[in-house]
């Protein structure tokens, strides 16, 4: 059951990072909606410049990175979607 949990993304963590923005008013009403969901998981989020939250992305300190325009410049690195 408990793997059963874990695979579904009833249970685990979630590593969010973001720049100021996006941290502080787009991500926690996003974590908050998901967490009524999966009450069991764990919602990490991280605020830091763009170019740092690009940085956490690349070396796996973040499972995911909402970010501001400003991460365009970084679009060689990153698979940007709108």
């Amino acid at each position: 059951m408990l793997v059963r949990d874990y695979t579904d993304g009833k249970c685990g963590s979630l590593r969010i990072a973001g720049n100021y923005l996006t941290a502080n008013y787009l991500i926690p009403v996003w974590a908050a909606a998901l967490k009524q969901i999966h009450k069991n998981m764990t919602i990490k989020v991280t605020t830091n410049k763009t170019a740092a939250a690009v940085n956490e992305l690349l070396n796996y300190l973040a499972d995911a990175a909402v970010l501001g325009g400003g991460a365009i410049i970084h679009k060689n690195e990153l698979c940007i979607k709108k």
